[in-house]
């Protein structure tokens, strides 16, 4: 690969428009949908997209005494930037979500926050996905904040639920792999027996 090849490369990657949704991956439209179709059957309610950012631990600065022309001064410098969580969505779990099997999928954010589960979505897996980070900020946001924040890789989330319509097919009109490993939402709820 030439010079000119990985210039033309880069400006190819500068070019990529960020999603005019506000929503960072496939992956956190794929929750949303399934947020949707849960919402239309009354299984969630009132659901949010980034509602709240915990603030853990405020930003340090140190202090450092310099030596100017006729005294000394103490100046500020930056230490570390704050550290903040914001989980990807908020929502309740109703009486008939609770009835259809969703308070077992929860199972940790029932018995610890009740109806109202906190969803971290994320991907399968990438290079910039990092799960010890996400590990340890859940166990630091459920240590001082008492919240219980659930991890959802929709890949395997979705065979436990069901898949939203939206992403069980391709733009082609052929079943995916994603679609051939789950339900639809009417397929879900009469194995459940919910109406």
């Amino acid at each position: 690969m030439g010079l000119k090849e990985k210039i033309t490369q880069g400006e190819k990657m500068k070019k990529r428009k960020k999603p005019a949704d506000g929503y960072k991956s496939d992956e956190e439209r794929m929750f949303r949908d399934w947020l949707i179709e849960a919402e239309e059957v009354d299984l969630i309610g009132n659901w949010t997209y980034e509602p709240i950012t915990y603030d853990i631990a405020p930003k340090q600065r140190y202090d450092i005494e310099v030596s100017l022309k006729t005294k000394k001064a103490v100046r500020t410098k930056h230490l570390l930037l704050p550290l903040v969580f914001t989980p990807d969505f908020v929502f309740t779990l109703t009486e008939k979500g609770i009835k259809a099997g969703l308070g077992d999928v929860f199972e940790k954010s029932v018995a610890t926050n009740g109806t109202t589960i906190t969803v971290d979505v994320k991907g399968g897996g990438s290079k910039f996905h990092d799960a010890k980070y996400f590990s340890a900020m859940q166990k630091v946001v459920y240590l001082l904040k008492k919240v219980y924040v659930e991890k959802v890789v929709p890949a395997k989330f979705f065979p436990l639920t069901f898949a939203p319509e939206a992403w069980r097919y391709k733009k082609n009109g052929q079943i995916n792999a994603l679609g051939t490993r789950t339900l639809n939402r009417t397929q879900w709820l009469l194995t459940r027996r919910v109406k």
